[in-house]
């Protein structure tokens, strides 16, 4: 392949991400052996990636949402690699529509995430928020907390079982809960998961009514928003727990505080909100069952670093005519409708 024709030619812009430094990504960019033509930018709006990349062939970005009105103003673009997991900022159907490959990291913070679950669900079983308060404010003693229900023998509810649900559920079977999940993507009653064995697959009304820990693992579209609202809410065992390390769109989250204030909901482990930050004061940050962390499930040292040269990974892919892992659109590579099939 020649340098200055095809796909090897193609411009890749950098809109934002997890740093403006951008020296990991410079640094795979240099190792890749081949001369690329790279634009680092740090925007933060559709109009300004509007504005700075019309003659853009691939976007890496991270937070920004880029509509299909600003898709449809930028000509060349031919592929968008989004930093992270979710693509739910970025307008998947008008993609496609459009001729443009979208791809995510689909593996770069599995632990991460699915300890952060594990967590947040053990924190509020053991009761640490009321202990670690009492601690601070110089008590000491449970008398007045109540006991932990034993975590041994209680169900856990998968909704989506994806990379990371699968890891959950192999974690939470190594604490002893028989682990049962919820996914309309699979045509099966029961599914096989590495270190948790056969799983059975319920419906959503079912897995709600008969668990004591229901956990989300599931994308936000137009067909799982507010996917845990009022009526799913009441359908909860009393007591039970709510974990979510997803998006916070999926759940209803005025109907969550009401369940949590009228104690139908024994407890809430939450890492995702809508809007993010959340506003302050607000019942989230405040009521004692709730478990509140800012989004940062996905983060430590490594997976921070792995997501970053995996976006460039899938750039230097395409670069070299091949198409990445982590495609979610690949309708669009059908019978050349991907805008780049013009230069393979």
């Amino acid at each position: 392949m020649t340098w200055n024709s095809g796909p090897a030619s193609w411009t890749v812009a950098i809109t934002d991400g997890f740093s403006d430094a951008y020296d990991v990504e410079q640094a795979v960019f240099a190792s890749a052996g081949m001369p690329v033509n790279v634009r680092y930018l740090r925007v933060k709006t559709a109009a300004e990636v509007v504005a700075n990349c019309a003659d853009i062939d691939i976007i890496i970005k991270g937070w920004i949402d880029l509509p299909r009105s600003a898709l449809e103003q930028l000509p060349r673009l031919k592929a968008i690699i989004r930093g992270g997991i979710g693509v739910d900022m970025v307008d998947i159907a008008g993609a496609t529509d459009l001729g443009i490959l979208v791809c995510n990291t689909a593996t770069y913070c599995l632990d991460e995430v699915s300890n952060q679950a594990m967590v947040l669900m053990l924190a509020l079983n053991r009761q640490l928020i009321a202990h670690a308060d009492r601690i601070r404010s110089g008590g000491w003693g449970v008398r007045d907390v109540p006991h932990p229900k034993r975590l041994r023998g209680q169900t856990i509810g998968l909704v989506g079982i994806g990379n990371i649900g699968r890891q959950v559920a192999a974690k939470a079977s190594g604490f002893g809960l028989n682990v049962v999940a919820h996914d309309p993507f699979i045509n099966a009653t029961h599914v096989n998961i590495a270190g948790a064995g056969e799983v059975p697959l319920l419906s959503l009304d079912d897995l709600l009514a008969t668990c004591d820990i229901v956990t989300l693992h599931c994308p936000l579209s137009p067909a799982t928003h507010h996917l845990i609202g009022e009526a799913q809410l009441a359908r909860m065992k009393p007591g039970a727990l709510l974990i979510n390390t997803a998006r916070g769109g999926l759940i209803d989250q005025d109907a969550l505080v009401a369940s949590l204030e009228s104690g139908h909901l024994g407890g809430a482990g939450i890492d995702v909100t809508t809007p993010e930050p959340l506003p302050a004061p607000h019942p989230l940050r405040e009521l004692p069952n709730v478990l509140l962390t800012p989004h940062t499930a996905s983060i430590s040292d490594a997976s921070v670093i792995e997501c970053r040269e995996t976006t460039v990974a899938h750039a230097l892919t395409l670069l070299r005519g091949g198409v990445p892992s982590d495609v979610m659109n690949r309708a669009v590579l059908k019978d050349g409708h991907w805008r780049g099939s013009s230069d393979r």
